[in-house]
């Protein structure tokens, strides 16, 4: 929610820096590293993947929270 949110708010840019850091940064080596590395198997990925949209859903909430996104030009 937040994330729509945020686009809609035109901090379009902000949102896919965080959201490729989440995705390409943490949730893709957590996943691997959680699933066939650590032998947690799929319920590793899904936990993985739980991680990473909560964190991600507090980064967002700390962006909102600051308000930078109210000073982007549209």
């Amino acid at each position: 929610v937040l994330q729509s949110a945020l686009l809609g708010a035109g901090a379009s840019r902000l949102v896919f820096l965080v959201s490729t850091a989440f995705q390409g940064g943490v949730m893709l080596p957590l996943a691997w590293a959680m699933g066939p590395w650590l032998g947690f198997g799929l319920t590793g990925i899904w936990a993985a993947q739980v991680a990473t949209r909560v964190t991600q859903a507090g980064m967002l909430a700390l962006v909102w929270r600051r308000g930078a996104w109210a000073s982007v030009k549209v």
